[in-house]
C-alpha cells in the first residue's frame, strides 16, 4: 500500500494546487499513521524487536518519524495553497471595488 499511496502522490505532483483537498487528505493518513507509531512507541520496546529481527526494528524506528515529517510537508503545502488563494481572492475583491 506503501507504493499506490506514492503512486497517488505521483499522480497530482504536477497539478497539486488544484488537489488542495487531496493533499488535505494526504496530511490526515499522515497524521494517522504518526499518531498510531507514537503510541506503539509508547507501548511497546523498541529494543524488543531489534532483538527478533533487526530488519524489523529499522522498520519500527523510520517509518512513524518519516509519517510525521510527511504530515508536515502536506499540512504546509496546503496552507500555502490556501494563503495564496486567499490572497488571490482578496486581490480581485480589490479591483471590483
Amino acid at each position: 500500500m506503501i507504493l499506490i499511496w506514492g503512486l497517488a502522490y505521483l499522480s497530482v505532483a504536477k497539478d497539486f494546487a488544484k488537489a488542495k483537498w487531496l493533499i488535505v487528505v494526504f496530511s490526515i493518513e499522515k497524521f494517522i499513521y504518526g499518531f498510531v507509531w507514537t503510541k506503539w512507541l509508547l507501548n511497546n520496546k523498541l529494543s524488543a524487536v531489534y532483538a527478533e529481527d533487526a530488519m524489523a526494528g529499522i522498520f519500527y524506528t523510520i517509518y512513524g518519524a518519516n509519517d510525521w515529517l510527511f504530515f508536515c510537508f502536506f499540512t504546509y503545502v496546503f496552507l500555502r495553497i490556501s494563503s495564496k488563494e486567499n490572497e488571490s481572492s482578496n486581490h480581485q475583491k480589490l479591483r471590483k471595488s
